[in-house]
């Protein structure tokens, strides 16, 4: 919060002065103030005249991308995150702001694919287990093809065991095939890790698989 006032003052002296721009950029997208960055990142692209450094520059239409996709205009989101790609083809974030579009889309063969080049360019363990995740999700919920969601799963779990939610996906999975003691293993599992970063509905979830396996 105090970077970004700074910033503010900074612009407010000299609006044009590129490197504040491209810093405060990233605060306003935090801050989710979704006007300010969605205008900062546009002068941005303004001053250079959309040349320069390719990975500057994809990562301003990633960006603006993220912020027009939260302001509800998917259509230039889009353009913005195929932009980005045409610059940087594995540039995970711009793959991630597609792979939304692709969810809402439900065009789901295509988002498994943009997921695919999200786990294998990811630098980042919590972007591999996203896309394992999202991935998993997709294959059981949405083409019912439960067996490669559990792999999907234990893969993600590979990369990070502490995971709540996926050990819960995992039980899910384990009473459909009525596969008792596997499920309250999992689910006692997941209650054993830090629940803070999930969610009620899902920490509830968690008890029922839990009350149904015991029955």
């Amino acid at each position: 919060t105090d970077a970004l006032e700074k910033y503010k003052g900074a612009l407010a002296l000299n609006q044009s002065h590129l490197p504040s721009l491209e810093a405060v950029g990233p605060l306003f997208i935090a801050a989710e103030e979704w006007g300010e960055a969605a205008r900062t990142f546009k002068q941005i692209l303004q001053l250079t005249g959309g040349h320069g450094d390719a990975n500057k520059l994809s990562r301003v239409y990633t960006n603006l991308g993220v912020v027009e996709y939260n302001q509800g205009d998917e259509a230039k989101a889009l353009k913005r995150f195929n932009k980005a790609l045409e610059m940087q083809p594995n540039d995970v974030r711009a793959l991630q702001g597609y792979g939304r579009i692709l969810f809402d889309k439900q065009d789901w063969n295509s988002l498994l694919t943009v997921y695919n080049n999200i786990i294998y360019h990811a630098q980042e363990p919590s972007d591999v287990v996203d896309a394992y995740l999202t991935k998993g999700f997709v294959l059981d919920a949405k083409l019912s093809l439960s067996d490669k969601a559990a792999q999907h799963y234990e893969k993600s779990l590979a990369f990070d065991p502490a995971q709540p939610v996926a050990l819960l996906r995992l039980a899910e999975l384990s009473l459909r095939r009525e596969a008792w003691p596997d499920a309250l293993s999992l689910a006692d599992r997941a209650r054993s890790l830090p629940m803070e970063n999930v969610s009620p509905h899902a920490r509830t979830d968690l008890e029922m698989v839990r009350a149904v396996a015991l029955d």
